[in-house]
């Protein structure tokens, strides 16, 4: 995908190409459904959890199409936006300005 990323949610930011994850969004949250209370179900398996947590699990688990990405800094590839923000938090901390990058 192409897009700013906020590194915090995993969500793409406002104004800043944003559009280029709008279909890959759209396709994830259609395989949620609310439960209320805060409880969420996957259409595919049936799994119930918070909404976060649900989001990510369809990502890596329903969405095969999906190519994946690569860090910018160490080429690294990772599935999901997730799995990707987790990386450069855990490994690239000390980058200037990662608090926000391309996907």
């Amino acid at each position: 995908g192409s897009g700013m990323i906020d590194p915090n949610t995993g969500m793409p930011l406002a104004g800043a190409g944003a559009d280029g994850n709008k279909d890959l969004d759209q396709s994830i949250r259609s395989k949620m459904i609310n439960l209320g209370g805060g409880m969420w179900q996957c259409t595919d398996c049936d799994l119930k959890t918070k909404s976060s947590n649900l989001y990510n699990h369809v990502e890596a688990k329903h969405l095969a199409q999906h190519s994946g990405y690569s860090c910018i800094y160490c080429q690294k590839f990772c599935r999901t936006r997730h799995s990707l923000i987790t990386h450069i938090k855990r490994f690239h901390k000390k980058v200037k300005d990662s608090s926000s990058f391309m996907l």
